[in-house]
């Protein structure tokens, strides 16, 4: 029976994809054809037991790291309990972290809940009076309580902005914590997985009479989806471009936000490289 020993914890939109694709492709590295397996949440696939998770390690071979991206383990107390069973199942698992800037990442979970019809409020409405956004860009507390379950030496938290501008010396930093050859490079390096550009929405007829059509296979948070593809052809005829306008933060909701984050960031700098200035935000 094989289990990880590394997991991908989150943030959602920070990067996971494009970091699980560069994993996957490492020669040393064995991650399974799906990315989020959302084990360890109780509500998702914890119930499906162990036998079902450890299937999807089966083909790990001699891999020297073997792990999964699941960033619905980084949303405590949302879904409670994931550290905790973490810590009871691969107790000895490295951990990976990827942070962004967490309005931003907030914004993007946002335009992720408007484009799969879970989401019709303005985004300063959603954002500020729905924590299902503010909690997953609560790095600090996040982190705080994945250490009351593991070791700090487990936890290796890195930025997605350094992902994305400083690519091979972060995915550098990140084998070598795994243990595997840090040298080496996916071909893919220039790629960005995962951008968020052209999105679209349901319109609002279809979100309302696809309910159980469209939408059944949806989770119900933001961001946080599990659904079957529509044919193109037939996505592009019940939806409509996410205009810019629509996802546009203003000055004062942005000071807001960041204002509500503030306890939290100031926290942060303890968990990251010197000189991190928490984005400038405080």
């Amino acid at each position: 029976m094989t289990l990880p020993n590394f997991v991908v914890v989150g943030a959602q939109k920070a990067g996971t994809t494009s970091l699980y694709r560069y994993l996957r492709a490492h020669p040393q590295v064995f991650m399974p054809a799906t990315k989020e397996l959302n084990f360890f949440v109780e509500n998702f696939a914890w119930r499906r037991g162990l036998e079902w998770y450890t299937s999807h390690f089966r083909n790990a071979g001699d891999a020297v790291a073997i792990g999964e991206a699941s960033p619905t383990y980084s949303m405590y107390p949302l879904l409670p309990g994931v550290a905790e069973r973490m810590a009871a199942t691969v107790p000895d698992a490295r951990l990976i972290y990827t942070l962004r800037e967490p309005v931003d990442r907030m914004r993007s979970g946002y335009i992720d809940a408007l484009s799969v019809g879970s989401e019709s409020r303005p985004i300063k409405e959603a954002l500020l009076l729905d924590s299902r956004y503010l909690i997953p860009s609560s790095y600090a507390l996040q982190i705080e309580h994945f250490l009351a379950h593991f070791d700090r030496s487990q936890l290796l938290v890195v930025l997605a902005e350094d992902l994305r501008q400083r690519r091979p010396e972060t995915l550098a930093k990140i084998f070598e914590f795994l243990g595997v050859d840090p040298t080496w490079r996916p071909d893919d390096l220039h790629v960005e997985h995962h951008a968020s550009a052209g999105r679209r929405k349901f319109r609002p007829t279809a979100r309302l009479v696809g309910g159980t059509v469209v939408r059944a296979q949806l989770r119900l948070r933001p961001g946080l989806w599990e659904e079957r593809s529509l044919p193109p052809r037939v996505h592009r005829r019940i939806s409509v471009p996410i205009t810019d306008e629509e996802v546009a933060l203003d000055a004062e909701t942005r000071a807001q936000l960041v204002d509500m984050l503030r306890n939290d960031l100031r926290r942060l700098p303890a968990y990251l490289d010197p000189g991190f200035d928490a984005w400038g935000l405080l």
